[in-house]
């Protein structure tokens, strides 16, 4: 799955891909301090269990540090985050 901070993130991501559609869950947070609850979100939606590996795609700063981190803080060990 992918994780993106920001609605202008996954646009830019999409024009980057040239394509309009991703394969898997895609999750937008309006901000990064949504990590948390995106967190909460993939674990408890039963038609992504068996998504193991997320994507997450935030600006390389500190926000983004703090925010993949609260991500991978949230999640448990049988997730993976790159």
């Amino acid at each position: 799955g992918d994780v993106f901070e920001g609605r202008f993130d996954f646009l830019t991501y999409l024009e980057m891909a040239k394509t309009t559609v991703l394969r898997g869950p895609v999750i937008v947070l309006n901000s990064g301090r949504m990590a948390m609850r995106a967190a909460q979100v993939i674990k408890s939606r039963s038609d992504w269990q068996n998504v193991k590996f997320w994507r997450v795609w935030q600006d390389n700063d500190e926000e983004g540090e703090r925010t993949t981190q609260a991500f991978l803080a949230e999640l448990d060990d049988s997730y993976q985050v790159g």
